[in-house]
């Protein structure tokens, strides 16, 4: 199962926000506010960072809605990057330049969103009453997580003590921090900075505790199949990384699909449901929402969401509304319906409340 690099690419944008927050690496149970440190690296060779896949000025696959007074262009992100990716292709940055409002999956680069993080993995991230994750897991894979986490830099024993989830997640920063990308060169970092700058308005679809709450309950079974299955396939996660980012740069939408959907479809239904499914199925009424409002919109979400049989784009196709490529061949020609300004040409109604995200109880742990 390819769920690192899956979840890089179109999981939740937490996974990035984690990367950056102080990770309690060192500790095998919650310690106190005051103590969360990051696990310090060991002096081997392993602790030096592989070089990040060389770099080209990338093209991001982007998606148009337009009606005669409303544009937003929906852009797929890879949530973590090198630090010297180019990502900024001439489509992409006549998009952000045109942007009155950019909507991102979740606010996860400020303090209060860290903390927020560091909370939910001391209170929910922990097995309780003495439990151990190696008394979960058959002892094969128990020996195997083992070695991956020391081949990371990452105490055993702090992750012995954790759920399932949180491991996975840990684990999985670690490797792709190791493969030389940096959390804080994500494309949502760098266009939230840039959007500051500039004044522009932020919609968020999501919260950091909604997007972590996607892991915090699932059912104990699903949890820790998502640990074991990974484990089982570590070298793949590996190889399929550098596979995935190229396609990502390339805007290969097909590829993005094929690399990181289509195993987690098959293999483990229940967590692409939660993960992507009922997520897109979200975010595609907020979308129709939106065109009731005048004026450009980009909306940045992790490209995975995009592509697809169940992506955004697809969905909305299914219920009428066209969701062509942007910035592709096929539509290099093809010119926006708004004035030179980006101004709207006539005013509709505000847009309705956005529905809350649909219930995820079917696979979730009851309360």
């Amino acid at each position: 199962m390819r769920y690192v690099v899956g979840l890089l690419a179109a999981g939740c944008l937490c996974f990035s926000g984690l990367a950056a927050a102080p990770a309690p690496l060192a500790q095998a149970t919650p310690p106190a506010d005051d103590a969360i440190v990051e696990a310090p690296a060991k002096p081997t060779s392993k602790s030096k960072p592989a070089s990040a896949p060389t770099s080209h000025v990338a093209t991001p696959p982007m998606w148009r809605i337009a009606d005669d007074d409303t544009e937003i262009i929906l852009l797929g992100t890879f949530h973590i990057l090198p630090p010297d990716v180019e990502w900024r292709s001439p489509e992409l940055g006549k998009a952000i330049d045109a942007a009155e409002e950019i909507w991102f999956e979740a606010e996860v680069d400020t303090p209060a969103a860290q903390a927020e993080t560091v909370r939910v993995l001391k209170s929910e991230g922990f097995l309780k009453n003495g439990v151990r994750l190696s008394n979960l897991l058959e002892a094969e894979d128990a020996a195997k997580l083992e070695q991956i986490a020391e081949s990371l830099n990452v105490p055993a024993s702090a992750i012995d003590g954790m759920r399932p989830w949180q491991a996975f997640l840990i684990l999985s920063v670690e490797l792709i921090k190791s493969k030389g990308f940096d959390p804080s060169a994500g494309l949502e970092n760098r266009l939230l900075g840039e959007g500051r700058a500039r004044g522009r308005d932020f919609v968020f679809l999501e919260t950091v505790r909604q997007q972590l709450g996607f892991f915090t309950q699932l059912a104990p079974e699903i949890e820790r199949s998502l640990l074991t299955l990974t484990v089982r396939d570590w070298e793949k996660q590996i190889d399929e990384l550098d596979k995935l980012f190229a396609a990502w740069k390339a805007g290969d939408a097909d590829a993005i699909d094929a690399l990181m959907n289509e195993t987690m479809r098959k293999e483990a239904p229940a967590v692409y449901e939660v993960l992507v499914v009922k997520r897109n199925k979200a975010w595609t009424e907020r979308i129709k929402a939106a065109l009731e409002s005048p004026g450009r919109k980009l909306i940045a979400v992790g490209a995975a969401h995009l592509v697809g049989a169940d992506g955004v784009p697809a969905m909305l196709e299914a219920q009428g509304i066209a969701a062509p490529r942007y910035g592709v061949a096929a539509n290099d020609n093809e010119e926006s319906d708004l004035g030179a300004k980006g101004k709207p040409e006539k005013k509709k109604k505000n847009a309705q409340p956005a529905p809350e995200p649909a219930p995820l109880e079917e696979v979730m742990e009851p309360s």
